[in-house]
C-alpha cells in the first residue's frame, strides 16, 4: 500500500518527555477506509502525535486512548501527505492561546501551511493557511534521490524548497520568509481563498556546482548553519552524488523585500574523494558516491559540522569556514544613560553599524528581542586589504564587537577580512543625537584600524591593546578564499563547472597560523574546524577504507591524530589541556608552575575523561607547529602592543576629521621562550595572555605577561612573562575586577582567583547536561558574580560561592536549542520544581551580553536573545552574587514552603549561611546544623532557650545509628549542642542543659552525664552534683551509673 504503510514513533533523544514508545499506527487504528499513514509522526504532546495518511488527511492520534482526536480532509484527493514539519517551534507565546503551525507536504509537490490549537483536553486542526508550490515532489523513483527536498529554519522561521526548472534543467533553491508573511496569514484566517504567495527569495545554483548525468541532475542541496556569516545571509551546500565535488553556497537575503532573485556566490569548493584520501593516508582515491547531505547533531562537539550519506559509510565533515571560541559578540548592549534612548544595542548589517533601542516597558522579555528607532551610526568600508575577487561578493562575513574594558572605546574585528575597527564609543553615538538633521560638526568616531591581523584582545584597564600579526596566514587564507571565487568565472560551455583543484595539503598550508579569534569566523585554520574532517561508522570503515576502532591506521602519525580525536572529543588544534613536558633548556619550572603542575594534570586528565563522541569528526592533522614542515613560515608572527591616547582638544577646534584619540605601538612582546614558542592565540585581561604551539609540544601551552614591578613606561619590552605555564586554552575571561578568571577547555571551566600574585584554582566544573554532549564552550562572561559559558546551542550559567572555607560551583542549563518542546513557549511559566526550567530558543553560536528588565541579554547569530531569569532559583543566586541581599530574600517567598530545606541549602552554597537560617519553613536541625558549622553562637543559644532539650531531641533523627565517642546510644544532638556551647563559653547554658536532660528519664540522664563529664572541666563541684543526681539509684539497668555510684562517687566522698 506504500512505502510508509506503517508508521512508527521513533524514540526522542530526549525520552523524558516522551516514554511510551510502543505504539504503531496502523490504517485500523486510523478509522480504515484508505487512511494508510503516510508521512513521518509529529509529536504535540506526551500522548498526542500527528500523522499524515494517503488520502490526503491529516489526523491527531492520541496513543493512550487509541482513538483518533481530530482530522481534516481536502489536501488533495489522492494526493498523499508524505511530510510533516514543524513551522514555529521557537514562537513565544505571549498570551494564554496555545497555538502551533505546522507544514504538510504532498506526493504531488504541493506544501500547505496549518495552524493547531492545542488546549489542556482538546484539538483543534485549522484549514489551512497557505499554499506553497513550486518545489521538487518528496517521492521519486529513483532509489538514489535525496527524498528531503523541503526544510524548515526555525531560527528565522524560512522554508526552503528545492525547485528544478523542466526545460532550463536550473536548479534553485525557493525560500518563504513566514515572518514577513505573518500580517498575511493573519488576515487569510477564515477566508475562503487559500493564500498562494511567491517565493521571497529564489537563489540560482550557480552552473558549475551541479553534476549532471544523461541530463538527470546527479547534485544534492541542502540549505546549512554556520556562524561565519550573517542573520541577512542564506549558505546552502551543495555536494556531487558520484565525483564527491563540494560547494558551500551563499546569497543575500533581503527580508523586507517582497520576492527577488538572485544567483549564489559560491564561498568554498573542494573535493571530499581528496579530502578522506589524505585523512586515511590513501595511496587511492575511494570510489564514492553520496546520496545525501544533512546537517545534523551526530556530532555534538562542533556547531558546524555536514554529515554525508556515501556508500563507504558516514562521513562527517567540519565546515571549511569556520566559526570556533568567541571572544566578542554580534551585538553590543548599551545600559540606560547612552545615547539617547536608554537601554540600546549595536549591530551590522552588512557594512552599516546601526544603533537601536530596546523596549524598556516589558518585564522579563522572552525571545527575540527587536530593535526600534534604528540609525545607522557608521558605514564600514571594503575590506580592500583582500583581492578583488572578495570584494565583489554580494555579502560580507560577520564581524564581531569587542568593548574595551575601559568603555570609552569598541573594537569591530572583522575576522575573515582580517581587519579591525575602533571606535570611540562617544563620537559614535553621538550621531543618536543629531538624528533629525541637526548639525553640529561630529567626529570621526574610527581612531584606529588594521589589517593582516589575526587576532585581538584589550589589556588592563588604560586602553591597551594586543593584535597578533601573521602575515603568512593571511595570505594563505586569502589564496584558499579565491580559490572558489575563481572557479565562477571557470564554467564551460556546457554549464560545467572544472575539476576541483584544492588539494588537501593546500588547505592544510591555510591552517597553520590558526588564532583563538581568527577561527571565530575564518577558513579552516584549527584542528577541530579544519577543511574536512570526518568520521566514517565502524562497518564502512573495516569494509573500505581498512580502519580500527574508528580510528585511520593506516599511518602511525594518522593513527595517532585520530586516537587523541576520539579520546578527546572535538577540541581545536590549539585547545587541548596536558602536561606540558619539562624541558631541559627551560631552566626548570618556576616555584608556582611546580605549584600549578597538579592542577594543569587534573585538568589534563578531565579533558581526556570527556565521553568520546560516537561520530566524532576525525580532523587532519593542521597542526600550527607544521608551517614550517609545510612551507610556511611561521617565525613573522609577533604580538604587538598599541595604546589609545585621548585627544583632549574638542572636535569644533580640530575639525570634524580630527578622530577623539590617537593609537600608538608599543612595539613588540619580547615572548617566553623566543622562536621556540610561536604565537597562535592572544587573550585579553588584566594582563596578557600568549597561547603557543609547536611541533615539540603539540598539546600547546599559554603564559601570562605582566609589568614588571615599578615599570611606568609604555613599551612592549617592559612586558615579562609571570605566573605558572598554562595547558592551551579555549578561552580565558576575566570578570570586572580582574579577581576571577576562567579558563575553558573543551566543555570544562576552571575557575582561578587571583589574589595578590598568587593564582589559585577555586574549583573545575563541566558544562554538559545529563542527555546530551554539548561540545565545547564557545563563549564566556562574568557577570556581578556569576559566570555564563554558551555552547554552541545552549546557555548555562554557573554560581560561584565560598560556604566553610569551599569554594562550591554549581550549574545550571537556562536554555538551548536543543530542548523539547510540544508547543510555543511560555514567557512566564508556573513555578513547578526546585530546578529551573530549559527554555527551547533559536541560540546559534550565542554570547551573553547582560541584564535587562529580569532577563539576560543574548547575542546570536540569529539575532539578539532575552532569556528570563523568573526562576527563583535563578534570580535568587543572580542577586546573591550582586551582594544585593535585601533583594534576594524578597524572592525567597516565591519559593514554596516544601522547598524550603532545598533553597536554604542553595542560600548557603552560594556563602549566605546567615541568610539560610532566615528562608520560611526551615527545620530546627538546620538552623542548629547552620549555626554550628558557621559559629552562629547566638543564633544557637536563642534555639535552645526557646525550644529547650525536648525541641533539640525531637529533632534528633540519628539517635543510634552511629557510633559515637560519647557511648553505645550513638551520637545526640543535645550533647552535640551543650558540648558545642560549653566550647565557647557559655558554661552556664550547658549547665541547664544538663539540668533539663535529668528531668527526661532515663535517656535525659545519660545525656546529663555526658554534659555534667565536660563540665568536671570548668567547675568541678558543679559539676560533681550533676553527676551524682545523673546516676542517682532509680531503677535503672545501666551498669555505667552502678560503676560511678561505687568506684567514683564514693572515692571522691
Amino acid at each position: 500500500q506504500g512505502p510508509n504503510s506503517h508508521s512508527v514513533l521513533h524514540p526522542s533523544r530526549k525520552a523524558s518527555l516522551y516514554k511510551r514508545l510502543g505504539a504503531i499506527i496502523h490504517e485500523s487504528a486510523l478509522g480504515g477506509n484508505g487512511a494508510v499513514p503516510s508521512s513521518n509522526i509529529l509529536p504535540l504532546s506526551p500522548s498526542t502525535v500527528l500523522v499524515g495518511c494517503s488520502d490526503g488527511s491529516l489526523k491527531s492520534y492520541n496513543w493512550y486512548q487509541k482513538a483518533v482526536l481530530k482530522s481534516i480532509k481536502g489536501l488533495g484527493k489522492g494526493d498523499w501527505i508524505v511530510r510533516l514539519l514543524s513551522a514555529n517551534r521557537f514562537t513565544v507565546n505571549e498570551n494564554d492561546s496555545n497555538k502551533r503551525r505546522i507544514l504538510t507536504v504532498t506526493k504531488k509537490g504541493i506544501c500547505y501551511l496549518i495552524e493547531l490549537e492545542i488546549g489542556n483536553d482538546s484539538l483543534d486542526i485549522k484549514p489551512p493557511l497557505a499554499r506553497f508550490i513550486g518545489g521538487l515532489a518528496e517521492v521519486s523513483s529513483d532509489s538514489s534521490m535525496d527524498h528531503c527536498t523541503i526544510t524548515y529554519d526555525p531560527h528565522r522561521d524560512l522554508i526552503f524548497w528545492l525547485s528544478l526548472a523542466p526545460k532550463t534543467k536550473q536548479i534553485s533553491m525557493l525560500v518563504w520568509n513566514l515572518d514577513t508573511l505573518q500580517s498575511d496569514l493573519v488576515q487569510q484566517v477564515g477566508s475562503k481563498n487559500l493564500f498562494k504567495p511567491d517565493p521571497t527569495l529564489t537563489v540560482q545554483i550557480p552552473a558549475f556546482c551541479v553534476e549532471y548525468t544523461g541530463g538527470e541532475a546527479q547534485t544534492t542541496i541542502f540549505p546549512i548553519t554556520h556562524g561565519a556569516f550573517s542573520e541577512d545571509t542564506v549558505l546552502l551546500g551543495s555536494v556531487s552524488k558520484t565525483t564527491g565535488d563540494l560547494h558551500l553556497i551563499g546569497a543575500r537575503f533581503h527580508p523586507t523585500n517582497a520576492s527577488s532573485q538572485v544567483t549564489g556566490t559560491a564561498v568554498v569548493s573542494a573535493d571530499v574523494a581528496v579530502i578522506i584520501q589524505q585523512v586515511g593516508s590513501l595511496d587511492f582515491s575511494p570510489s564514492l558516491r553520496i546520496g545525501a547531505l544533512r546537517q545534523s547533531p551526530l556530532s555534538a562537539g562542533s556547531a558546524h559540522s555536514l554529515v554525508l550519506v556515501t556508500n563507504i559509510g558516514i562521513v562527517i565533515l567540519e565546515l571549511p569556514v569556520t566559526s570556533a571560541k568567541l571572544p566578542g559578540a554580534r551585538h553590543v548592549h548599551f545600559g540606560a544613560g547612552l545615547g539617547s534612548l536608554g537601554k540600546s544595542i549595536l549591530y551590522v548589517q552588512e557594512s552599516s553599524v546601526i544603533y537601536g533601542s530596546l523596549d524598556v516597558l516589558v518585564g522579563n522579555p522572552t525571545g527575540k528581542m527587536e530593535a526600534k528607532n534604528t540609525v545607522t551610526v557608521y558605514e564600514s568600508p571594503a575590506a580592500h586589504n583582500l583581492p578583488l575577487e572578495l570584494q565583489k561578493r554580494p555579502f560580507r562575513s560577520a564581524p564581531i564587537f569587542m568593548p574595551s574594558p575601559s568603555g570609552l572605546f569598541l573594537c569591530l574585528l572583522w575576522p575573515m577580512e582580517f581587519r579591525y575597527e575602533i571606535f570611540h564609543t562617544a563620537s559614535l553615538l553621538s550621531k543618536v543625537g543629531t538624528r533629525s538633521g541637526g548639525g553640529s560638526t561630529q567626529r570621526s568616531p574610527v581612531v584606529s584600524s588594521g589589517d593582516s591581523v589575526a587576532d585581538f584582545g584589550w589589556i588592563g584597564d588604560d586602553d591597551v591593546y594586543a593584535v597578533l600579526r601573521a602575515a603568512d596566514f593571511v595570505e594563505q587564507a586569502t589564496a584558499f578564499m579565491v580559490t572558489a571565487a575563481s572557479m565562477e568565472g571557470a564554467s564551460g560551455d556546457d554549464g560545467t563547472g572544472p575539476p576541483i583543484r584544492v588539494s588537501v595539503k593546500s588547505v592544510a598550508n591555510l591552517a597553520q597560523s590558526v588564532t583563538k579569534s581568527a577561527t571565530s569566523a575564518t577558513f579552516a585554520v584549527t584542528k577541530s574546524a579544519t577543511s574536512a574532517t570526518i568520521a566514517v561508522t565502524k562497518s564502512a570503515t573495516t569494509a573500505t577504507l581498512g580502519l580500527a576502532s574508528g580510528t585511520l591506521a593506516a599511518t602511525k602519525s594518522a593513527t595517532k591524530a585520530a586516537v587523541n580525536t576520539t579520546k578527546k572529543g572535538m577540541k581545536r588544534s590549539m585547545g587541548l589541556f596536558g602536561k606540558k613536558k619539562k624541558k631541559a633548556d627551560d631552566g626548570g619550572l618556576s616555584s608556582m608552575e611546580a605549584e600549578s603542575q597538579a592542577e594543569t594534570e587534573d585538568m589534563s586528565e578531565a579533558a581526556e575523561s570527556n565521553d568520546p563522541t560516537t561520530m566524532a569528526p576525525i580532523p587532519i592533522d593542521m597542526d600550527p607547529s607544521n608551517q614550517n614542515r609545510l612551507g610556511g613560515n611561521t617565525k613573522k608572527r609577533s604580538i604587538e602592543l598599541r595604546k589609545l591616547d585621548l585627544v583632549e582638544s574638542n572636535a569644533s577646534a580640530l575639525g570634524a576629521s580630527i578622530a577623539a584619540a590617537t593609537s600608538s605601538s608599543m612595539g613588540d612582546v619580547v615572548l617566553r621562550g623566543g622562536n621556540r614558542n610561536i604565537p597562535t592565540a592572544v587573550f585579553g585581561g588584566p594582563v596578557l595572555c600568549v597561547g603557543s604551539r609547536t611541533e615539540e609540544d603539540p598539546e600547546g601551552s599559554a603564559h601570562f605577561y605582566a609589568k614588571k614591578t615599578g615599570s611606568n613606561g609604555d613599551r612592549a619590552d617592559e612586558y615579562v612573562s609571570t605566573g605558572p605555564t598554562l595547558p592551551y586554552p579555549d578561552l580565558v575571561v576575566w570578570d570586572d575586577d580582574g579577581s576571577l578568571c576562567a579558563v575553558t577547555v573543551s566543555d570544562r571551566v576552571a575557575i582561578y582567583a587571583l589574589d595578590g600574585s598568587a593564582f589559585v584554582l577555586l574549583g573545575t566544573v563541566r558544562i554538559t547536561n545529563p542527555s546530551n554532549n554539548i561540545g565545547p564552550i564557545y563563549s564566556a562572561k562574568f557577570l556581578h558574580g556569576v559566570l555564563y559559558c554558551c555552547s554552541s546551542g545552549s546557555v548555562h550559567c554557573v554560581f560561584i560561592g565560598e560556604s566553610a572555607d569551599v569554594t562550591r560551583l554549581e550549574c545550571y542549563e537556562l536554555a538551548s536549542i536543543d530542548a523539547e518542546v510540544a508547543g510555543p513557549i511560555a514567557p512566564l511559566q508556573q513555578y513547578k520544581s526546585f530546578m529551573p526550567p530549559k527554555l527551547p530558543l533559536p541560540l546559534v553560536l550565542p554570547s551573553v551580553l547582560g541584564y535587562q528588565s529580569g532577563s539576560l541579554v543574548v547575542s546570536t547569530v540569529r539575532g539578539l536573545h532575552a532569556v528570563p531569569l523568573t526562576h527563583p532559583l535563578l534570580r535568587i543566586g543572580a542577586l546573591l552574587s550582586a551582594g544585593q541581599t535585601d533583594a534576594a530574600q524578597k524572592w525567597f517567598d516565591a519559593v514554596p514552603t516544601y522547598e524550603c530545606e532545598a533553597l536554604s541549602g542553595f542560600v548557603e552554597r552560594r556563602g549566605f549561611p546567615d541568610l539560610a537560617m532566615t528562608v520560611k519553613g526551615v527545620s530546627i536541625e538546620r538552623v542548629v546544623d547552620l549555626s554550628m558549622r558557621h559559629g552562629y553562637i547566638g543564633q544557637l543559644e536563642e534555639i535552645v532557650e526557646t525550644y529547650g532539650v525536648r525541641g533539640l531531641r525531637s529533632i534528633d533523627a540519628g539517635r543510634g545509628l552511629s557510633p559515637s565517642l560519647f557511648g553505645e546510644h550513638g551520637g545526640s544532638v543535645v550533647v552535640s549542642v551543650a558540648a558545642y556551647l560549653l566550647a565557647h563559653g557559655r558554661v552556664e547554658l550547658a549547665r541547664r542543659m544538663a539540668t533539663e536532660c535529668l528531668r527526661s528519664g532515663e535517656e535525659g540522664r545519660r545525656e546529663a552525664l555526658l554534659v555534667a563529664s565536660l563540665l568536671l572541666s570548668v567547675d568541678e563541684h558543679d559539676a560533681s552534683r550533676l553527676v551524682a543526681r545523673a546516676v542517682e539509684d532509680v531503677g535503672m539497668d545501666w551498669p555505667v551509673a552502678q560503676f560511678i555510684r561505687h568506684y567514683v562517687l564514693s572515692e571522691r566522698t
